[in-house]
């Protein structure tokens, strides 16, 4: 027996990811928030260029040139 629902979790797996980023943003300074946060973005980049390409067998340039261009300027920003 399901305690609830798949939309219900959907539901709730999402209020708790908003609510733990609200909590975040009080408890971490912001240069470390933002970090996390282009690591976070970075990382499901690669992963949906790594299921384009490995599953699918297409290689998606555009979302190559986005990966290989985002961390050029990183090191100047984070200076």
């Amino acid at each position: 027996m399901k305690l609830f629902s798949e939309k219900v979790r959907i539901v709730l797996s999402a209020l708790m990811l908003i609510l733990l980023a609200f909590w975040l943003s009080g408890v971490i300074e912001l240069y470390t928030l933002l970090s996390i946060t282009v690591f976070l973005v970075m990382g499901l980049l690669s992963l949906s260029l790594a299921f384009i390409w490995g599953y699918g067998g297409i290689l998606c340039f555009g979302q190559a040139a986005f990966l290989g261009w985002g961390p050029t300027p990183t090191p100047s920003v984070a200076h």
